[in-house]
């Protein structure tokens, strides 16, 4: 199944969004409003690897994979989100 450019550039203006919109939640007073995203992508992984259990035929390792493959985007949202904090902490500081 291929991408149209039109899938392509919504996937891609989505993610910038998401991105945007979790600078903007990390960067508020309310600390757990820029673990929103996070926490939201984590348990998604979370379900997803849970439901791979009915697959039986999928090894252990290819569901290991999956696993950490879908936490990529969590990741990175975390280090968004203490990199912000730490620049809001050093700006305190000064």
């Amino acid at each position: 199944m291929h991408l149209s450019l039109l899938e392509l550039l919504l996937i891609f203006i989505g993610g910038v969004l998401i991105l945007g919109i979790q600078f903007y939640l990390s960067t508020r007073k309310n600390r757990l409003m820029g673990l929103l995203f996070p926490f939201v992508s984590l348990g998604y992984s979370i379900y997803m690897f849970l439901k791979s259990d009915f697959f039986s035929d999928m090894a252990l390792s290819m569901k290991a994979y999956m696993f950490i493959a879908q936490n990529i985007p969590a990741i990175i949202l975390l280090v968004i989100y203490f990199i912000c904090r730490w620049n809001m902490k050093k700006t305190r500081e000064s």
